[in-house]
């Protein structure tokens, strides 16, 4: 049987086919480089003058073409411009409103024990969260005994109970997932639980004993005390922690929170020192307890009444009196050999339940703690490149406030980044802040303060705070509305009164033979 022979026919074609789309693509192609390929819609290219209408062909059409390529290519340039700036704006540029928030209230219960309770519930996680504030803290350390009360804080968590060893009651703490801390700063001592629902009874259990009958073991005491120690020498190897030391010594001089605990303090401490400072502060009637999470206010109250055990105690440990914070506008040097200075400079500041606070802030805000956009950072970094870190801070207490400039710079720019912070400073006691500065400066504010509010233990601790510093009991709630009315002449009048040279505490740590001039 013969094989039939294939038809040609189908091959034949296909290679037709192939020659004409290369044809017409290498057509194309030349077009597109002699600029004679017409625009989309029209057969000609038309140029019209002010006589007539005539059609243009040769070079004088490539012209055309090139001249409307590049027309084009502007436009796109334009609106891709247009785009970026759209995307990047600049912050100067931003408006944003003021957050609409109403701060839920937290309960405030004082118990039969002396303890004061403000509890928020939170349901959505089967978690509990307390905070312990007791009135005690570095400002409380006996003379010659700096570093007392952050020691007796650490070794009240790590030491142990009356019940447990420091090993045993840290094996009960991993074994049901029950974290507690302890701190203590100026003027608080702190301790936190955190705890699930399901071992909720146990955490209060061990958060009590920590509390009330700490064990002050002398190994695990001396443990603590060398950590301190420790922390001490590293201290001298850090400019800057060194120097806010310093300067806090100078602000507070004359006063407990200028005392400094020191490697001597530390090692003058003994076992019966802690037990006797825990038996002076640490009582119920001189504790409050923030409490939020799964749990109710039945549960709350049963729990802390039933496992914290009234002490007979009444009334509260004498606090130290507010400081003074007068400088006298000298410069007070502390030589360190350091390729970097740090200039400090502190004033005198209203306190939170002063009229002026609100005012001040914004001041304070303008000035350095806001940020990129503030005085000091933008003259300092932005425009003189000297620093990568400046600005300034505001701490207001119920009975003090302290405004502190600083600025951290190469050794040879000493002078003049410490110039610059008192140019700064007292040009803002001349002439009234712009009017975009303040309202930047109060929506900034006004909005930041509600991230104090993200979660249910933060909003519970701010209220407990408000009570602990014996501010009004609408503190918070009329907080963003108090810094809206505040007017620009008030903080004129804030500057003028507060922030003068005279009156301040002026320190620079560095090393003074790298300077560009000696210090006056």
């Amino acid at each position: 049987m013969k094989r039939q022979k294939k038809s040609p026919v189908p091959f034949l074609t296909f290679f037709t086919l192939l020659l004409l789309l290369l044809f017409f693509s290498a057509v194309c192609s030349w077009a597109e480089k002699t600029g004679s390929y017409p625009a989309a819609g029209a057969k000609t290219a038309v140029l019209k003058t002010q006589e007539t209408k005539r059609i243009v062909t040769g070079p004088e059409k490539k012209n055309v073409a090139a001249k409307r390529s590049k027309k084009i290519r502007q436009a796109v340039k334009k609106t891709e411009t247009d785009a970026t700036a759209a995307r990047y704006a600049s912050p100067e540029s931003i408006l944003y409103p003021i957050l609409q928030y109403q701060i839920p209230e937290a309960r405030r219960i004082v118990l039969e024990n002396g303890i004061i309770l403000f509890l928020l519930e939170n349901h959505e996680l089967p978690l509990v969260e307390m905070t312990a504030a007791v009135r005690t803290g570095s400002a409380y350390d006996p003379p010659g005994k700096e570093g007392l009360a952050e020691l007796t804080c650490q070794s009240m968590r790590t030491g142990g109970t009356q019940s447990l060893t420091g090993d045993a009651l840290d094996d009960r703490l991993d074994r049901y997932a029950i974290r507690i801390g302890a701190s203590a700063d100026m003027e608080m001592a702190r301790f936190k639980l955190s705890v699930l629902k399901e071992n909720l009874e146990m955490g209060v259990d061990l958060f009590s004993q920590i509390l009330q009958s700490p064990r002050f073991d002398p190994k695990k005491v001396q443990t603590d005390k060398d950590l301190i120690l420790e922390g001490l020498r590293r201290i001298e190897d850090d400019p800057q922690e060194y120097a806010f030391r310093e300067f806090r010594k100078n602000l507070y001089r004359g006063n407990p929170r200028g005392n400094q605990k020191t490697a001597a303090s530390v090692e003058n401490i003994q076992a019966a020192d802690l037990a006797g400072f825990h038996q002076k502060y640490f009582f119920p009637a001189n504790t409050m307890i923030s409490v939020t999470g799964d749990i109710t206010q039945d549960e709350a109250v049963r729990l802390i009444s039933g496992y914290f055990v009234p002490s007979g105690r009444s009334g509260k440990p004498e606090t130290p009196p507010p400081p003074s914070l007068l400088g006298d506008g000298r410069v007070i040097l502390v030589q360190k050999e350091t390729p970097q200075s740090i200039v400090l400079a502190g004033f005198a500041a209203p306190d939170k339940n002063s009229p002026d606070y609100f005012a001040f802030s914004i001041l304070d805000f303008v000035l350095g703690s806001g940020g990129f956009q503030s005085r000091i950072f933008r003259e300092i970094r932005n425009n003189q490149g000297l620093a990568y870190s400046a600005g300034s801070f505001y701490k207001a207490r119920e009975d003090y406030g302290v405004f502190s400039a600083y600025g951290m710079t190469k050794a040879d720019s000493t002078l003049q980044v410490l110039n610059t912070l008192k140019a700064i400073v007292t040009e803002a006691g001349k002439s009234p802040l712009d009017t975009e500065e303040i309202q930047w400066a109060k929506k900034s504010l006004t909005n930041g303060f509600l991230f104090s509010f993200v979660s249910a233990e933060q909003i519970a601790y701010q209220q407990m705070m408000i009570d602990y510093e014996r501010l009004p009991h609408d503190f918070l709630q009329n907080w963003r509305e108090n810094i809206q009315k505040v007017r620009s002449g008030e903080i004129l009048s804030q500057a003028r009164k507060y922030l003068s040279l005279d009156r301040a505490t002026i320190l620079v740590l560095g090393d003074e033979k790298r300077f560009e001039s000696p210090l006056k």
